[in-house]
């Protein structure tokens, strides 16, 4: 779902003649029209704006749509106070894409230092299975890996990669990870009874320090910070961190669930929050770079020629929000918008009662800024 219509520019480009076209926008409730999609503004009659208005969807027209979703001042008092920068790259929020499945190759062509070979994912795969999405990228590491197996074609056993917590079959039957079943790995991911106080994960061989790529996915009990944590201690060094994350929870608030009964885990709270990840990979040199919704990419700031960091709430309230089922969408808002004086305290209450509902009143987490 889009966080923040308000930002939104609706455009519709409408034929009035032959050859003879007019490009229309609707912004903020507003409609402007021109023969050139840069060119000057024309002059429109009542009833000919009233005729051009019914080219645009009524989301257009709704009211978080036309009216801002808070004030400005309020606003950048919280940027000031809470963003990690005042830089706004406009490239940060992806929309369009679910994993990054494009975006990781975008990114990972501009970095300036040569490939290394190395990609560890954490968790399941996403894409087609026995066939299907044969021209349909839908994951990160099995598209960053398919750029790279070209890179190493001349020295394909350079190239190391596994999926740790890949169910068995789980990358031969993904139709476009065909090409990579030779090197692509596959272990079960170990079950560490309290990965907050495991000094280090074992790493397997080949996937200790400088990787191209580390990636994770959904872990039980969305304990994908303290699994994430666990490898920098261990001597993991990501260039690009591609991180499943709990969309709902906006920036500037750092949630970890803690809890251990699977039976009575939300099924809502399925990861850490976006700040919480960026509050573990700061002092191991990662930077918010891009973000869908429900995943981020962080890069190592030796490797980006960019400046970094960037405005993580600015990203945040461009991006789309995923999962609203539990969690609707006007609580995010509220979240993002409000105070964090005011925020804090109803999202402790928001998520406590998540927990209540699924029979683990009190359970713990950890909620901060």
């Amino acid at each position: 779902a889009e966080l923040d219509p308000w930002l939104r520019v609706w455009k519709k480009t409408v034929r009035v003649g032959p050859g003879e076209f007019l490009h229309l926008e609707v912004h903020r409730g507003q409609l402007s029209a021109a023969m050139e999609a840069d060119g000057p503004k024309l002059e429109l009659g009542p009833d000919e704006e009233q005729q051009l208005l019914s080219a645009f969807p009524p989301e257009a027209f709704l009211p978080a749509a036309v009216n801002p979703p808070v004030a400005s001042g309020t606003w950048s008092s919280k940027l000031r106070h809470y963003a990690s920068s005042d830089h706004v790259d406009p490239d940060c929020a992806v929309r369009g894409e679910n994993h990054l499945e494009r975006s990781i190759l975008d990114v990972f062509q501009a970095l300036q230092l040569p490939p290394i070979g190395a990609v560890l994912s954490i968790g399941g795969l996403y894409g087609g299975k026995h066939g299907e999405g044969a021209e349909a990228p839908d994951d990160p590491a099995v598209e960053l890996l398919l750029e790279l197996q070209q890179t190493f074609r001349g020295s394909p056993a350079s190239l190391r990669a596994m999926c740790w917590g890949c169910k068995e079959g789980e990358v031969a039957n993904l139709t476009r990870a065909q090409p990579l079943v030779p090197i692509f790995e596959v272990r079960p991911f170990p079950e560490v009874a309290d990965l907050t106080l495991a000094p280090a994960l074992d790493v397997p061989a080949g996937f200790q320090g400088e990787l191209d790529l580390l990636r994770f996915d959904a872990l039980p009990l969305g304990r994908s910070c303290q699994a994430l944590a666990a490898l920098l201690r261990a001597g993991v060094r990501p260039r690009l961190l591609a991180m499943f994350v709990l969309s709902q929870i906006p920036p500037p608030y750092k949630f970890i669930p803690l809890a251990s009964d699977v039976a009575t885990h939300p099924a809502a709270l399925m990861a850490c929050s976006l700040s919480a990840v960026a509050d573990i990979v700061a002092p191991f040199g990662l930077s918010l770079l891009r973000l869908t919704g429900p995943y981020a990419l962080f890069v190592a700031r030796h490797a980006w020629r960019g400046r970094l960091p960037l405005n993580e709430l600015e990203c945040y309230r461009r991006a789309a929000v995923w999962g609203l089922t539990d969690i609707p969408l006007h609580f995010v808002r509220d979240w993002l918008f409000s105070s964090v004086d005011e925020g804090l305290p109803q999202l402790w209450g928001n998520l406590s009662a998540l927990y209540a509902s699924a029979g683990h009143a009190g359970a713990p987490f950890t909620l901060a800024v």
